[in-house]
């Protein structure tokens, strides 16, 4: 269907106001009308249709012109034509990823921006896909380090929003998954590794520096299953208060001691976008990260049933 004209210049006008923050100045209406080749009087008619229905609040400033002084994103959101918001995230079988998908949820919500998250992928997928020229996903959640790894070969990757120590991998759950008790280091051992996945490429390393093995390469959410029939003999895995849902009695796990330079990266979550996505910016712009964090403790600490 064929905008109007004034529907037109509203949709312009309510991305430049989604975008802007409190305090910013505007641009003027001859400016506008310039750059949207439209008379002065449709641009003021959107402006005030804008304002009488709570849309933004602007104010005239003496000598500084005119500021945008409040906005509702979910009212702007119904000008933008754009269906939701779409973020990646890592497949959600531990709590932390539960409870840090119900923030973000909420969070949106609270803004009136429809969110849809896909969960699964190794991070590197997930960043391919928001790199894309077609690309129609708004933001990858990785650990940190992986996000700083990728950002070496695409600048344009921008971390957005870090959500604090241990928000994606809790402090001491890392371990080994294996199918014995007691795995024998002179052995070659066939061990499990995600290559679509930073974090479980380091971790593995890490764990296992000197020693021989015969790699195999495994989706990181199939790893008990793997060791359960017997196609690898261990991973590295991630050990949560779910761990019971997805391991079975035949298999073992051993808790790895690492250096803190090794694990700080990887255990804190962050949220990338392309820096060219602005509208995406503006609302994590207006994320609120004591809530996010508040909620993710609960659903870690069990005290809520996380929906994400």
């Amino acid at each position: 269907m064929q905008l109007s004209k004034k529907n037109e210049v509203q949709k312009i006008l309510a991305k430049k106001f989604f975008v802007t923050k409190i305090g910013e100045r505007i641009a003027t209406i001859s400016d506008l009308q310039k750059e949207l080749g439209v008379g002065t009087g449709t641009i003021q008619s959107a402006i005030k249709e804008f304002e009488s229905l709570g849309v933004v609040q602007i104010k005239a400033q003496p000598r500084y012109g005119t500021v945008l002084e409040d906005k509702n994103m979910g009212q702007l959101w119904q000008y933008l034509q754009k269906n939701n918001i779409v973020g990646l995230m890592p497949s959600p079988i531990s709590l932390e990823m539960q409870g840090l998908a119900m923030g973000l949820r909420e969070e949106f919500h609270k803004q009136g921006i429809p969110l849809i998250l896909v969960y699964g992928y190794g991070s590197s997928v997930r960043f391919d896909k928001i790199l894309s020229e077609v690309s129609e996903e708004d933001f990858v959640v990785s650990s940190v380090g992986s996000a700083i790894d990728r950002q070496k070969t695409a600048e344009q990757l921008e971390m957005s929003l870090k959500f604090g120590a241990h928000s994606f991998y809790e402090k001491d759950s890392l371990v080994i998954v294996s199918n014995r008790p007691i795995l024998d280091k002179n052995e070659k051992l066939r061990i499990g590794i995600d290559y679509r996945s930073y974090d479980h490429m380091i971790l593995t390393k890490a764990i296992f520096p000197n020693q021989e093995y015969v790699s195999v390469d495994v989706e990181y959410e199939n790893v008990p299953l793997k060791v359960t029939k017997g196609e690898i003999d261990c991973a590295i895995w991630h050990k949560t208060k779910q761990t019971n849902l997805v391991i079975s009695e035949s298999i073992y796990l051993t808790d790895i001691d690492l250096d803190q330079s090794i694990t700080e990266e990887i255990s804190e979550a962050v949220l990338t976008i392309n820096h060219e996505n602005e509208i995406t910016r503006a609302v994590l712009e207006h994320i609120d990260l004591t809530n996010v964090h508040k909620i993710q403790t609960a659903v870690i600490s069990e005290k809520v049933n996380p929906i994400y």
